[in-house]
C-alpha cells in the first residue's frame, strides 16, 4: 500500500534542519511518483482498479458516494424548511448564493431518522450542483474497486435502480447523477 501524505498541521516550514526538508521532498516526489505510475497503468488498460469514495452515514446506513461527484462536503447550522413538502426534501441552504435543496436518504429510502445536531451536507458537483445530500457523520475518503460493488437487491425498495449497487459489509453505494434524474428524489 502506498504511503500516505501527513496531515497539513504536522507539516513545518520553519526551522527544520536541511536534511528533514529533503527527506520531506523526497518522500513527497516518491509519493507522487507511484500514484502517477498508477495512473499511468489504468489509462494504459483503459480502466481504473478502482475509485475513490467519500464514506458517510444517514441514520442507521452507510453510504458511499464518488469523489468525482461532489464539490464539497461542509456542516450546516440552518436549513430553511418549508412546509407541506416531502420528507427527502429537508429543505434548502444557501451555498455562497446559490440555493441548494438538501435531500435526506433515509426518507427517500422509506425509513426515519432523527436530524442530526449538526448536520453535514455532501454538495454536488457540475450538472448536479442543486443537490445536497444529509449526513449524519463524513468518515472520509475509501478507495473501491469496482468489482467489489454487487447489484442492489430487490429488498433496497423499488427505487434501488437509483442506486449503484451495495458492498458486502452492507454500505450503499450511490450515483448522484441517477439520484437527481430520479422525479421521487424531489417528490417522494
Amino acid at each position: 500500500m502506498p504511503e500516505s501524505l501527513p496531515p497539513i498541521t504536522e507539516r513545518r516550514i520553519s526551522h527544520d534542519p536541511p536534511e528533514t526538508l529533503d527527506a520531506d521532498r523526497e518522500r513527497v516526489r516518491r509519493l507522487l511518483a507511484d500514484r502517477a505510475a498508477r495512473y499511468r497503468a489504468a489509462e494504459l488498460t483503459g480502466k481504473r482498479d478502482d475509485t475513490e469514495y467519500i464514506q458517510f452515514t444517514r441514520g442507521s446506513t452507510h453510504y458511499l458516494v464518488a469523489t468525482s461527484s461532489i464539490a464539497e462536503v461542509r456542516s450546516v447550522e440552518n436549513v430553511t424548511r418549508f412546509p407541506g413538502i416531502s420528507p427527502v426534501i429537508v429543505g434548502v441552504i444557501n451555498v455562497r448564493g446559490r440555493i441548494v435543496t438538501v435531500h435526506d436518504l433515509a426518507a427517500f429510502a422509506g425509513r426515519t431518522a432523527d436530524m442530526p445536531a449538526v448536520p453535514w451536507v455532501l454538495i454536488g458537483w457540475r450538472e448536479i450542483s442543486d443537490v445536497a445530500l444529509l449526513a449524519d457523520d463524513v468518515q472520509g475518503i475509501r478507495a473501491i474497486a469496482a468489482a467489489s460493488i454487487r447489484e442492489a437487491p430487490v429488498a433496497m425498495s423499488a427505487r434501488k435502480e437509483c442506486y449503484a449497487g451495495i458492498l458486502e459489509d452492507g454500505t450503499v453505494v450511490l450515483t448522484l447523477a441517477r439520484l437527481a434524474r430520479t422525479p421521487d428524489f424531489y417528490n417522494a
